[in-house]
């Protein structure tokens, strides 16, 4: 009698899994987070792409925000799914530690900021700036810290906050340092605007897609995103992406209410720049864009921090970044990590 070998599932690796390509069928085995989101069993996999799990007999015995090791039949990737029909769920031991990001840019009018601690080890923060406090300053896997300070007063210097986050547990990295720098007060009256991402709105505005529209917010500024993707701020994405393969997008970044005082320039800093017909910036003096409007268009087509001269700054205006796509290659070929309006 000849026994058959029993078949061994493809580990998939998180780095594999956008560029993954196998058999529709083959036996995989893949690890994250799972989460349910409505009637749907997702799998945060460190990665753009989710997984998706497509039998709800075997899903339904999971708890949401715990790590698992599922092995399974891949079904097919749609969208930005990773399907898998699961036959096994472990509950997985490995250890996993991180922060959502390791740099935040604080407006001199800001007085709190956030940021995530990710995995699920026990950890310790604390500040070496004691004007800067912690929400929590010690805790077991995932959580938000709030960072609490005053309004920057002094139009002299900026004020930095080092946040050191710690875990004693076997992890690779044990420590991570989250820098808050708050700009200082401009002498007229204006200051700096920065938002970075994720933003102190990334609880509410999650989106894995890239035709979609949301809301971003800094201190007491918000803005109206259009097309942008933000991976639903997994995997520690520290920018947004927009450029969809499904079609020709056009994406805008617009200031939701108008900016009191007059704003000299507009520099974005760009991580990818690429398959574009044009982008610039639209300054006006209403919501809608059609009065007083000022276009400064860039022919800037390569990566790095573009700036978007304003020619007739004013206090009380508007400002929209205008990214027109093509029909691109493949998905998020524009990525933006920082926007900063400098107070003229």
């Amino acid at each position: 009698t000849i026994t058959p070998k029993a078949q061994e599932p493809i580990v998939i690796a998180a780095s594999e899994i956008d560029s993954y390509s196998c058999k529709y069928s083959s036996l995989v085995q893949i690890e994250g987070e799972y989460k349910k989101d409505g009637s749907y069993h997702n799998m945060d996999l460190g990665a753009t792409h989710k997984g998706s799990l497509v039998d709800n007999e075997v899903a339904n015995s999971m708890t949401t925000g715990t790590r698992y090791v599922v092995t399974g039949y891949f079904t097919g990737i749609t969208g930005t799914y990773f399907s898998v029909l699961p036959t096994k769920t472990e509950v997985s031991t490995a250890k996993v530690f991180g922060v959502s990001t390791q740099k935040i840019e604080a407006s001199a009018s800001s007085t709190s900021a956030k940021f995530n601690v990710t995995g699920n080890c026990a950890w310790t923060a604390a500040s070496d700036n004691n004007d800067f406090t912690l929400s929590a300053v010690s805790g077991t896997g995932a959580s938000e810290i709030t960072v609490s300070f005053t309004a920057n007063t002094s139009t002299e210097a900026e004020r930095v906050a080092n946040i050191t986050v710690s875990t004693t547990e076997e992890v690779a990295v044990k420590s991570y340092t989250v820098v808050i720098t708050q700009a200082k007060k401009s002498a007229s009256g204006g200051e700096n605007i920065v938002l970075t991402f994720p933003d102190e709105n990334s609880g509410e505005n999650k989106v894995n897609t890239y035709k979609s529209t949301w809301t971003a917010k800094k201190g007491s500024y918000t803005w109206n995103m259009v097309n942008f993707n933000n991976n639903n701020w997994n995997s520690s994405w520290t920018y947004i992406k927009t450029g969809w393969k499904t079609e020709a997008l056009v994406s805008s970044i617009t200031t939701a209410s108008a900016i009191p005082f007059p704003i000299a320039e507009v520099s974005v800093v760009y991580d990818k720049l690429g398959e574009i017909n044009s982008h610039k910036l639209i300054v006006s003096s209403d919501a809608a864009g059609t009065a007083d409007v000022q276009e400064i268009p860039s022919d800037a087509t390569a990566p790095g921090t573009v700036v978007y001269r304003v020619t007739n700054p004013a206090a009380n205006l508007f400002y929209k970044l205008v990214i027109d796509c093509k029909k691109t290659s493949a998905n998020g070929t524009v990525q933006i990590s920082k926007i900063t309006y400098v107070a003229k």
